[in-house]
């Protein structure tokens, strides 16, 4: 009698470890995939400043060929206002000298603003690009990795509670047959040296 009590207190203890360690995987399992299901993403801010940006890095200073434009035609401008005055071809050709010198000099201070409103805009871009969006990306690159990390010692943590809730219900399981069958073995001893001593 005790000996199939000492069974089913076994087999009792080996369903009840194996439930424990597959409610244990089953619980890191889905907290696995609720890590999985986390997302961070680039700020949408991030995206359009970098694209103002690019644009303005393409582009130099405002109004740029309208200005040579108008150096240009200033130009013609003066020439034909000195011919209705003039009636000597050497101021004619002092004026004209003038007119075009200035309009290179004119030309080469807009052409060096330009350029410095194209340094300015791509070196702002670059600040951006290194000091605001690299950082960004790096932490969004990091949040994902310790992610998948976590996911994987989530993971690895239910299958060691499987696995232990496994052997804590195979030693439970022994222990309480070898103690149903101790007990079948001391009752059998007992009946003998009743019987013996009658």
């Amino acid at each position: 009698m005790s000996g199939a009590l000492g069974i089913i207190g076994a087999a009792l203890n080996l369903v009840t470890g194996i439930a424990k360690g597959v409610a244990g995987k089953v619980a890191h399992n889905k907290y696995a995939k609720q890590l999985a299901d986390l997302e961070m993403k680039m700020p949408s801010t991030l995206a359009e400043s970098e694209s103002i940006r690019k644009n303005l890095a393409n582009r130099g200073l405002a109004g740029y060929e309208t200005m040579m434009g108008d150096v240009d035609s200033g130009v013609s401008t003066t020439m034909n206002q000195a011919r209705e005055i003039s009636s000597n071809p050497n101021s004619l050709m002092n004026a004209l000298i003038k007119s075009s010198t200035e309009a290179e000099r004119q030309k080469r201070t807009l052409g060096i603003q330009d350029a410095e409103v194209r340094d300015k805009n791509l070196s702002s871009l670059e600040r951006f690009l290194s000091a605001v969006k690299a950082p960004a990306e790096a932490r969004v690159n990091q949040f994902d990795l310790d992610k998948k990390i976590a996911m994987a010692r989530e993971k690895m943590l239910g299958t060691a509670g499987l696995m232990g809730g496994i052997e804590s219900g195979v030693g439970n399981a022994l222990s309480a047959y070898g103690s149903g069958a101790n007990v079948d073995t001391k009752a059998a001893e007992l009946a003998a040296k009743t019987e013996y001593w009658k």
